[in-house]
């Protein structure tokens, strides 16, 4: 009577099911319950990458595992082993938790898998269009690799399919930094058709004149987006800065002071103050502005900077040192 050797392919194949039904259940339960499916689909994994090294899938599916429980380095390693023994396929893989999704690309562009990583992402895209975040992190990918063009058409298309108003500030922002103020403030009127009620979508095209050179026509804009809400920060900051590039000081500091004491700990409105009252000359009142600011955010170097400039124009230079070591220690 013969002796029947297991067939490695079928227990390796029995293996991989298994992990597969770990890592679907993940899915459904807690972080934690999460983390302890992925740990089993890895024991299972590596048990079946032990019986065949030589099995693509099983290294694929270990990879997908470790990335599950975060282990970056050791999933490259697996990826790569996979990679070895089946060159020219281009894995059909399925996201089965925000850790695996996540982590899947990033681990795909830092082994220079480009065009894989690319792939990868158009796929979540395409399963789950309805979701912004997976659309800028496409656009992300394409800037990072220096694509531009893609990356403003991955937007455009996106912004216009969804109308979210996240996609719309990335679009308006990328446009605003390549200098076509044209098609930026054809998005922002975009993003105030299908989000009129929405302040940041009328600021955002105030924000796009500014960034032209044309602060006088953003001014109705930024008015529209605080008729809408009255206590709205970001647009009356930005009124406030046209003001002051207007030379409308009164109107400038008038907002801003308002600012500073509706929102007492925002380092932004202080700085804001603090310039326009430097630039009415008023060194001592400005030079509070910008300690409240550096008090607020020790950590950020530009109120810190501005008080300098204020304690040389003022003689003040008992603490200029101190304070100039702390700026080159921010960097």
């Amino acid at each position: 009577m013969g002796v029947f050797k297991k067939n490695k392919s079928n227990e390796v194949e029995v293996l991989i099911s298994k992990a597969s039904d770990e890592l679907s259940t993940v899915r459904f339960t807690e972080k934690e319950q999460a983390q302890s499916h992925c740990i089993k689909a890895v024991q299972i994994m590596r048990d079946a990458v032990a019986i065949d090294k030589k099995n693509s899938r099983a290294w694929e599916f270990l990879c997908r595992a470790l990335l599950g429980i975060g282990e970056m380095e050791e999933a490259k390693e697996a990826w790569k082993k996979a990679r070895s023994l089946e060159k020219d396929e281009i894995f059909s893989f399925t996201p089965f938790n925000n850790e695996i999704a996540t982590n899947y690309p990033i681990m795909l562009e830092e082994l220079g898998e480009i065009r894989i990583a690319e792939l990868v992402r158009k796929s979540y895209t395409a399963a789950s269009p309805e979701i912004p975040e997976l659309w800028l992190d496409l656009s992300n990918f394409y800037g990072r690799i220096g694509n531009r063009d893609q990356q403003i058409l991955t937007l455009v298309n996106a912004a216009r399919s969804t109308g979210d108003m996240n996609l719309y500030i990335a679009l308006i922002e990328l446009l605003v930094g390549a200098q076509a103020y044209k098609a930026a403030e054809d998005a922002a009127n975009e993003a105030i058709q299908k989000n009129p009620e929405t302040p940041m979508a009328w600021s955002m095209k105030g924000w796009v004149y500014v960034e032209a050179g044309q602060p006088e026509k953003s001014i109705e804009f930024y008015q529209k987006a605080i008729e809408i809400n009255p206590d709205d920060f970001e647009a009356r900051y930005r009124l406030a800065f046209a003001f002051q590039q207007l030379g409308r000081t009164r109107e400038s500091k008038d907002l801003a002071d308002d600012l500073t004491k509706k929102h007492p700990e925002n380092t932004d409105a202080w700085n804001l103050l603090g310039g326009i009252l430097y630039e009415q000359g008023k060194l001592n009142e400005c030079e509070t502005a910008f300690r409240k600011a550096m008090e607020l955010l020790p950590q950020d170097p530009i109120p810190l900077g501005n008080l300098i400039h204020i304690l040389k124009e003022q003689g003040k230079n008992q603490e200029i040192g101190i304070l100039e070591k702390r700026l080159k220690e921010l960097g």
